[in-house]
């Protein structure tokens, strides 16, 4: 039923209907971070309907290879990705970057504010999942001396990243992450680098497939996403 339903979407973006999802509605697809870091502000949903009451914007949450496939299969709109596209039959326009920031316990960290990239990879480092281009980020920066990284990703549940933080871990995110609920105490960092350790942040979409609908959840994006 499921594969009679994706071929009929198919078939449906293929007579023409300008991007236009078979129910009027806009579906956006956007990486899940799985409670790890916040893409959008609080109000990002808000404003954009109140701004633009003609588009029924859905956002549907992720994992990137699935917001690619959703693209590629007409199911989607657009997308939100870490990184650039490599289908050929899909397009990008580059949004911003998103500033990354480092989680820890105060009583397993005692810096201040900021820490060093080397300080940072000399830890034990937990990187969310769909956030693995942020490796790339902090790997451009001089300092990144990789020989003691140990990687590891973290469960999706409060409590294992609060037990993980707890034994000393670092998590490495978004600003604003809703970790550890749960009322443990947590601290976030600014990294301290050669230059500013950043997540360039793209909108993606079918070429060819670009509508007024496009260009008017772009622009919101610009805006608001990576201010």
């Amino acid at each position: 039923m499921i594969l009679a339903q994706v071929d009929d979407l198919k078939k449906y973006t293929q007579s023409g209907n300008g991007g236009v999802s078979p129910d009027g509605h806009f579906r956006l697809y956007v990486p899940c971070l799985h409670g790890r870091g916040r893409l959008f502000s609080e109000n990002w949903y808000d404003s954009f309907e109140s701004s633009h009451p003609q588009i029924h914007l859905d956002v549907w949450h992720q994992p990137t290879a699935t917001c690619f496939e959703s693209l590629v299969l007409g199911i989607s709109d657009a997308a939100i990705s870490f990184e650039e596209p490599r289908d050929s039959v899909l397009s990008s326009k580059y949004l911003g970057e998103k500033e990354l920031k480092v989680l820890s316990c105060p009583a397993g960290h005692q810096s201040v504010g900021a820490m060093t990239v080397r300080e940072l990879l000399g830890g034990r480092l937990a990187v969310p999942i769909n956030l693995s281009p942020c490796l790339n980020a902090i790997n451009q920066c001089p300092e990144a001396q990789l020989v003691n990284f140990r990687f590891r990703d973290v469960e999706y549940g409060n409590r294992a990243q609060a037990e993980f933080l707890q034994a000393g871990g670092l998590i490495l995110g978004f600003s604003g992450s809703s970790l550890a609920s749960d009322g443990s105490e947590v601290s976030e960092y600014s990294i301290e680098g050669s230059h500013d350790v950043a997540l360039p942040i793209y909108f993606c979409y079918r070429q060819n497939a670009w509508t007024d609908r496009h260009q008017t959840v772009f622009l919101h994006l610009l805006r608001h996403l990576a201010s």
